[in-house]
């Protein structure tokens, strides 16, 4: 499944944006919003005043503290400056020259704004470090904790990461974002849960040892929790049916794209790939005669693996497996993916990077490897990170190629036959058989 972390972002908070260069176009800053900042929302971010407001007199005792608060103050408004003529970087530099100046009534603000760029730059532990002294610093904005909550997620304290999920609730936290919080703590647990799980089957195995996250591969992981399968050898090449325009039920699906769908043959092909050869395809006209059945939707509803509960997932693959279990991997008969276009929790659509993200992800849980990652840079990690790229990591690879090691290579791989037309769209599709359901998730949650 795909949780949209980079997809969506940190919650904002208020006043400014900052993002580091190359990373994003666009990010909204993290700041709670004091009195001495305008409350006046255009485009999307709160405006500077022109001049500082006189800092309360309890904050500003005596001249030194006067002197760090307008300091403050002033190159807070030169970040902003900075910020809308696209000088990202000299922005971050300049809110870390700004630390300097602590503690003053800005402090916050300050640490906000450097802790959202960290997180954004995929770098969580400095991130958890600066939403820490934010909040240190009289920092009380639901956003604060919330974000802290999401970095801790990435680096694996889910405890660390419920205790924060459950401060920002004690915030004035809007319905909408209550709902996600709940989400999040419950996935929290269960990733807890998995965890000891994981622990306790690899317990006593030579690859036991040594942090999971920096292995070469983590197919151990998968097999400690039975979340690993195998397409059957004689299967191959697997046929494919690729839907296209309209959705499973029929509804049109305005933002498709027709390079969608070589985006998907490329992800195929990838895979292929890192499988040695191993795995081929076939793209077949009738969606009866598929063993893999690969479509798009615009309804969150339709890739939610909790019906009622607050939507965060960005695709989703149900697997029919057959029922033997003498084989150290179950084989996989049949396997359904659905692509979500656009964000949950914003309706945003995707870019097309995203979801070539994303149909890497769920192709991933296709063609074996059901469970997640524990590495936040690697392709099947559980949610979306900052530290990935549109792309197969090492470890990606190296996972794929131990499941189908004892196969053969084949004469022809990937997928077979480029010069294909638009295929017809499914007009029925039985979900009933599927037993097993994998998906992605979307943290950090809440719509802009």
């Amino acid at each position: 499944m795909t949780f949209l972390g980079r997809i969506p972002s940190p919650k904002p908070c208020k006043t400014g944006k900052l993002v580091p260069a190359l990373v994003l176009a666009c990010l909204p800053a993290l700041l709670s919003g004091p009195a001495t900042f305008a409350q006046t929302r255009q485009d999307n971010h709160y405006k500077y005043n022109s001049a500082p407001p006189k800092p309360q007199a309890q904050k500003s005792a005596n001249a030194n503290n006067l002197e760090r608060d307008q300091a403050a103050f002033n190159g807070l408004a030169r970040v902003d400056l900075l910020m809308k003529s696209g000088k990202m970087v000299d922005a971050r530099l300049l809110l870390i020259d700004l630390c300097r100046l602590d503690p003053n009534s800005y402090s916050a603000e300050i640490h906000g704004l450097l802790a959202e760029s960290c997180y954004f730059l995929g770098n969580y532990k400095e991130a958890v470090k600066d939403y820490q002294l934010a909040i240190k610093f009289g920092g009380k904005d639901w956003r604060l904790f919330w974000n802290s909550a999401l970095s801790n997620m990435h680096l694996g304290n889910y405890q660390t990461a419920i205790e924060q999920a459950k401060l920002a609730m004690k915030q004035e936290l809007p319905a909408a974002s209550r709902l996600q919080a709940e989400r999040f703590i419950k996935e929290m647990q269960e990733k807890i849960a998995r965890s000891e799980k994981q622990q306790q089957g690899q317990a006593g195995t030579t690859a036991s040892s040594g942090d999971s996250g920096s292995r070469a591969d983590y197919l151990d992981l998968l097999m400690s929790t039975q979340e690993a399968n195998l397409w059957a050898l004689e299967k191959m090449p697997l046929k494919v049916f690729l839907a296209a325009s309209n959705d499973l039920a029929g509804r049109p699906l305005p933002l498709f794209r027709p390079a969608y769908q070589n985006t998907v043959i490329d992800a195929l092909n990838l895979w292929s790939k890192a499988s040695g050869g191993k795995l081929s395809f076939i793209l077949v006209q009738d969606p009866t005669q598929a063993d893999l059945h690969i479509s798009f939707s615009q309804t969150p509803a339709d890739v939610a693996q909790v019906k009622g509960e607050a939507p965060v997932e960005q695709g989703i693959t149900r697997f029919y497996l057959e029922n033997a279990r003498g084989d150290q991997f179950r084989k996989i008969l049949r396997a359904q993916v659905q692509l979500l276009l656009l964000r949950p929790t914003s309706g945003k659509p995707l870019s097309p990077d995203e979801v070539k993200e994303i149909a890497l992800h769920e192709l991933g849980h296709a063609l074996g490897l059901r469970g997640h990652s524990d590495n936040s840079s690697d392709i099947m990690y559980f949610n979306q990170s900052f530290r990935q790229l549109p792309a197969l990591t090492k470890r990606d690879k190296a996972t794929m190629a131990r499941l189908y090691a004892t196969y053969p290579s084949l004469e022809e791989s990937g997928v077979l036959g480029f010069n294909y037309q638009p295929l017809n769209d499914p007009s029925q599709f039985n979900q009933g058989q599927f037993r097993q359901s994998q998906f992605r998730q979307g943290f950090p949650a809440p719509s802009r």
